[in-house]
C-alpha cells in the first residue's frame, strides 16, 4: 500500500486573485497582476505557448536554410565533430580521444547521416523536441509562470539557436526531467532522471544534493544505483580513460579564451591564442589551478545546498540549482557559449517568481553568449567585439551566482519571510503537495 505523506510546499503561483483592473481602490500592482495572469491562465496561455513553439519552427527552419552544413560555418562545426567520432575507427574512448560521455555519443550515432544537412536536420528536429519536452515537464512540475519564463528567456537564442545544432539539450531535458519528478513526489523515477543525465554531461552532478537536504532517500537510492550501473558499463567498456578524456576535455591543457582566466588573458595579448583539442586556447593551466578551481566549485555549491535546506521552493529548485551551475561554469577552465544553457531551467524557476532580479541577468548571459557566437571568428585575433561580449558575459555569470547566494543566505537568515503571504503576485504561496512513488 502506497504512503502518502502530505506536505505542505510553497508553489509559484500562476495567478493570484486580484481586484478588477477598473476599480478605483485596486493598487497599481494589483493592476499589473491582472494583465499578467491573462497570460497564465486559459485561452491567453495557451494563445502565448502557441506563439514561442512557432518562434522555434522559424528559428530552426531559418538556420537549416542557411548554409550551416558547409565547411567553415559556425553552426555547423559540432555536426563537423560528430562526423569524425562516428567515422573514425576502432572503440570510442580507447581506439581515439571522445570529450563526450555515453549518451551523447549514443545520440552522435543515432542522429548522424551521411550527407551533413541531413545530419543538422535530424540534429535540429531531435532538440527542437527536446526543448518543448522541457517546456512540459517545467509546467507538470511547476506551473505555467515557469514554463513561461523558460520559452520567454530561451527564445533569447532564437536569432543564433547553437541549441538546435548541437546536443547540449539532452542533459538539460534529463535533468529537468528529474527535477520536475522530485518536486511532484516522484523520488525513485527523479533519482534515475539526474543519474542518466551525468551521462550527458557532468554538470548535473552538483543538483544531487537536494535529495540529500530534503531527505528524499529513495531519490538517493535510486540515483547512485543508476549512476553506479551506468559507471560500471562505461568502465567495462572503454575503461577509466574514456571517464579522464571527458573530464579533460581530451587532455586540453590551455585556458580556454571564454573562460574567466582566458578571457582575460587574451584581451592583455591574444598573440599566444592557439587552436587545441576543439577550442581556442591560451597559455598553460598551472598544476595548481585544476585542484583549485575544483575545490572552489564545491565548496561555493555546498554553502549553497546548505543555506538552501528548509527553504521555500524557489530557493530550492531555481536558487540553488543557478549557484550549482554557475559555480560549475565559473570555476572551470571551459565556458563555451552553449554551456549557458545549463542555466535555462533553474533561472525560469526563479525568474518565475522575481522576473526582474532574475530575468535581466539571465537574458544578459543568455544573449552575450549567442552574440559572443555569432562573432566568434573575430575571437582568434582578439578583436574587442569578440572578446568583449564574452567578458561581459562572465560578469554577469559571477552577477547571477552572488545575487542566488545572497537570496539563499538572507531566505537562511530570515525564516519568517519565506512563510509570510504573498503580496505581490511574482512571490510564492502554499498550497499541499502529495509526495509519492507509485
Amino acid at each position: 500500500m502506497t504512503d502518502h505523506t502530505q506536505v505542505a510546499r510553497p508553489e509559484i503561483a500562476d495567478s493570484v486573485p486580484v481586484a478588477t483592473a477598473d476599480s478605483p481602490s485596486t493598487p497599481p500592482h494589483q493592476q499589473a497582476s491582472d494583465s499578467r495572469s491573462r497570460w497564465t491562465s486559459g485561452r491567453g496561455f495557451l494563445m502565448l505557448v502557441a506563439l514561442l513553439v512557432l518562434l522555434r519552427l522559424a528559428s530552426l527552419a531559418g538556420v537549416l536554410s542557411s548554409g550551416q552544413e558547409l565547411e567553415g560555418s559556425i553552426l555547423g562545426g559540432d555536426a563537423r565533430r560528430y562526423a569524425q567520432m562516428v567515422t573514425a575507427t576502432g572503440t570510442p574512448y580507447a581506439d581515439f580521444a571522445v570529450e563526450y560521455p555515453p549518451l551523447v555519443l549514443g545520440s552522435i550515432k543515432l542522429l548522424h547521416r551521411d550527407s551533413a544537412f541531413e545530419t543538422l536536420v535530424l540534429l535540429g528536429l531531435s532538440q527542437l523536441l527536446l526543448d518543448v519536452g522541457i517546456a512540459g515537464f517545467l509546467w507538470w512540475g511547476f506551473g505555467r509562470r515557469v514554463v513561461l519564463a523558460y520559452l520567454l528567456l530561451s527564445t533569447v537564442f532564437l536569432p543564433f539557436p547553437m541549441h538546435y545544432t548541437r546536443l547540449d539539450l539532452l542533459s538539460v531535458f534529463l535533468a529537468t526531467a528529474g527535477w520536475a519528478h522530485l518536486r511532484r513526489g516522484g523520488e525513485i523515477r527523479a533519482g534515475a532522471a539526474l543519474a542518466l543525465s551525468v551521462f550527458a554531461k557532468l554538470w548535473p552532478l552538483a543538483l544531487a544534493p537536494l535529495m540529500l537536504i530534503d531527505g528524499r532517500r529513495r531519490g538517493l537510492v535510486s540515483w547512485i544505483v543508476t549512476g553506479a550501473i551506468g559507471a560500471g558499463a562505461w568502465w567495462l567498456w572503454a575503461g577509466v580513460d574514456g571517464m579522464v578524456q571527458v573530464v579533460s576535455f581530451r587532455g586540453a591543457t590551455g585556458w580556454q579564451v571564454e573562460s574567466l582566466p582566458g578571457n582575460v588573458l587574451q584581451i592583455l595579448d591574444h598573440t599566444r591564442t592557439n587552436f587545441a583539442q576543439g577550442a581556442w586556447r591560451i597559455g598553460t593551466m598551472p598544476a595548481w589551478s585544476r585542484p583549485l578551481f575544483t575545490v572552489l566549485s564545491v565548496g561555493v555549491t555546498a554553502i549553497g545546498w546548505r543555506w538552501a535546506r528548509g527553504s521555500s521552493d524557489t530557493a530550492r529548485y531555481g536558487h540553488a540549482g543557478i549557484v550549482s551551475v554557475t559555480a560549475f561554469l565559473v570555476f572551470s577552465a571551459i565556458i563555451s557559449p552553449q554551456y549557458t544553457l545549463w542555466l535555462l531551467p533553474f533561472c525560469a524557476i526563479s525568474a518565475a517568481a522575481h522576473p526582474r532580479r532574475y530575468g535581466v541577468p539571465s537574458v544578459l548571459i543568455f544573449g552575450l553568449s549567442t552574440l559572443g557566437l555569432a562573432v566568434i571568428s573575430g575571437q582568434p585575433d582578439g578583436h574587442l567585439y569578440a572578446t568583449l561580449p564574452v567578458l561581459a558575459r562572465n560578469i554577469c555569470l559571477v552577477w547571477l551566482l552572488v545575487l542566488a547566494l545572497h537570496d539563499l543566505h538572507v531566505g537562511r537568515v530570515a525564516p519568517s519571510a519565506r512563510n509570510a503571504p504573498p503580496v505581490e503576485p511574482d512571490q510564492l504561496v502554499s498550497m499541499t503537495e502529495v509526495r509519492s512513488d507509485r
